[in-house]
């Protein structure tokens, strides 16, 4: 599945019926979604079945992370990437340490 920022409640919905498993995206974006789906009555643990999720176009602030991992249960990995051709240039491993693209 493929989305952009809009219709947020069309994409928590899209989420839970496809029981998508992961997210490219950025941090506060997949936060946002996480905060209005409990709004919309869901509880995100037990109603979605997101596992992993991979950040780009902005930093994954610890706290953010931890609130992921632990509360979410969500593995989280971040990468420096660019939209010219090249995409990921730097990105964390399972281990979540950094890792160079080589090429």
């Amino acid at each position: 599945m493929v989305t952009g920022t809009g219709n947020t409640d069309i994409q928590i919905q899209t989420m839970r019926d496809l029981k998508v498993t992961g997210l490219v995206g950025t941090p506060s974006f997949l936060i946002s979604l996480i905060k209005r789906a409990e709004e919309l009555g869901n509880n995100f643990q037990r109603d979605f079945a997101v596992k992993r999720a991979w950040f780009t176009g902005e930093m994954l602030a610890p706290s953010l992370r931890k609130t992921f991992e632990e509360t979410y249960h969500i593995a989280t990995f971040q990468a420096y990437a660019v939209t010219e051709p090249g995409g990921a240039i730097a990105y964390e491993c399972l281990c979540q340490k950094w890792n160079a693209y080589d090429g």
